[in-house]
């Protein structure tokens, strides 16, 4: 029967329109056939466990979270006698995957993945110039080998520098960092706002779990059912209501300079509504699949400007 090697080599990040990003774990795949026999493997399975070290050298490790299995292409070619060629792993990098990386090495621990690789292969008998299939197997985990600096292991380190490569490379990690200063025990007084920042705080958790349709879906019903109206043939202005209430409570001696900052906040909102319905929506449907960045910056900026509006009103 034929034996097989994975040797770990490297690490990169891809990105798709409309995806997460992807981290790709790549490995050499060397696979030795005896003679006369020959070796196909359409598919891999890659059972992933993220685990945390404090020695890149030590087995010692601490269970992080069961990231599950991924599938891949086996390395799309026939394999006589021995051969090589490279194979992935491709991980859809969420926001939640990244945070809990980013938090083991918040802890002084390194990241690591420890992996069960299993698939199948395709097992011919090479007669002259033809091969006949002599079956079908599975490639059992004591079959699947990996190295890494000329060790035999079932698991990936990250180190320092690599970890800080790879946030570099998906770009968006930030993302989880941004904090709005609001004081949260403390909901909006306005019935309008409050429902209106319920809907935002469901994007807020959308963005976090990489659903950036939804971010958007959620942030335009919250604009257009309880913060902004329409009149006929007209475009998009603040709600009277909400309005009215800013301007009651405004200072008597800044009134004028509070309504033309009132004036600036129903601008930036349409803007941000108008994005929307042009570039990524039509109707209820997602026409143009938002980027990370592009959600979170509707999100950013909708959510500062209608928080600032009901904490204006809860100060008052």
């Amino acid at each position: 029967m034929p034996s097989f090697d994975f040797i770990y080599k490297t690490f990169r990040v891809e990105h798709s329109i409309g995806e997460l990003p992807r981290l790709q774990l790549l490995f050499d795949a060397k696979v030795s056939v005896d003679e006369g026999w020959a070796v196909y493997i359409p598919r891999l399975e890659w059972e992933l466990k993220l685990m945390s070290t404090t020695d890149p050298e030590s087995p010692a490790m601490t269970l992080i979270g069961d990231w599950g299995a991924y599938e891949s292409a086996g390395p799309g070619k026939l394999f006589k006698r021995s051969g090589e060629a490279e194979v992935n792993c491709a991980i859809l990098m969420s926001s939640p995957k990244i945070k809990q990386i980013i938090d083991v090495r918040s802890h002084e621990e390194m990241p690591r993945f420890e992996i069960r690789l299993k698939g199948t292969f395709l097992h011919y008998r090479c007669v002259g110039e033809q091969y006949q299939l002599d079956g079908i197997y599975d490639i059992p985990h004591s079959f699947a080998k990996m190295y890494y600096k000329g060790k035999e292991i079932s698991y990936v380190t990250f180190t320092t520098d690599e970890i800080i490569k790879m946030l570099e490379q998906i770009k968006h990690y930030e993302l989880i960092r941004i904090e709005i200063p609001v004081r949260k025990e403390e909901k909006p007084t306005n019935k309008l706002l409050a429902k209106a920042v319920d809907l935002l705080d469901t994007a807020k958790k959308d963005l976090l779990e990489g659903n950036y349709g939804d971010v958007l879906h959620s942030v335009r019903n919250a604009l257009t059912h309880y913060i902004m109206e329409q009149p006929p043939e007209k475009k998009w202005i603040l709600k009277e209501e909400i309005e009215k209430s800013f301007l009651e409570n405004a200072p008597m001696k800044a009134e004028e300079e509070y309504k033309d900052l009132l004036k600036w906040i129903g601008e930036e909102l349409r803007a941000q509504l108008r994005i929307i319905n042009d570039v990524y929506m039509h109707k209820e449907k997602i026409k143009v699949y938002p980027r990370p960045e592009d959600a979170e910056q509707i999100l950013f900026i909708t959510a500062f400007l209608v928080r600032y509006l009901s904490q204006c009103l809860i100060q008052s």
